[in-house]
């Protein structure tokens, strides 16, 4: 967890100028090659703000190991109150017995109404980077959107 002071994508501010396409495609990388997952949240989508630009931040990184570890991981950004950033509660929960195995497709998900609304939000996301990198990253954001289900979150 921390202020990375980087956006993974151009959709994480608003206002200001143009992020830096190499520096986000840097920070990108990064998380590829270290095996690291930026955490999804709930709570406003920025989390620093100087009153006329408004950024993503901070953020919670985590590798599988550890979400194997815990049942939820849940990260909310709460209102900011008295400072330009907005605090994170992080709330997890370990897993009891063997840590959850690899991913499984359920066939009852294609009885969801918003099946495709969650697939295709895991896939618009804009991803810097080769090709394999950007694809490796999608199903990394769709591992962790199915682990949500499978911990009982909704979709």
């Amino acid at each position: 967890m921390g202020d990375f002071n980087e956006l993974v994508s151009g959709d994480e501010r608003i206002g200001g100028n143009a992020p830096d396409a190499m520096s986000m495609a840097d920070f990108n990388q990064c998380l590829f090659y270290c095996n690291l997952l930026d955490a999804s949240f709930v709570g406003s989508k920025y989390t620093w703000t100087n009153g006329t630009v408004s950024r993503r931040l901070d953020r919670v990184i985590s590798n599988l190991s550890c979400l194997d570890q815990y049942s939820a991981l849940n990260i909310r950004y709460l209102a900011k109150t008295g400072s330009d950033r907005c605090p994170l509660l992080i709330d997890f929960r370990m897993t009891e017995g063997a840590p959850r195995g690899s991913f499984h497709f359920q066939n009852m998900w294609l009885k969801s109404d918003t099946l495709f609304d969650v697939v295709g939000k895991s896939w618009s996301v804009l991803v810097y980077g080769d090709p394999f990198f950007v694809l490796t990253t999608k199903l990394q954001t769709l591992k962790l959107l199915s682990q949500k289900i499978k911990s009982g979150g909704v979709w």
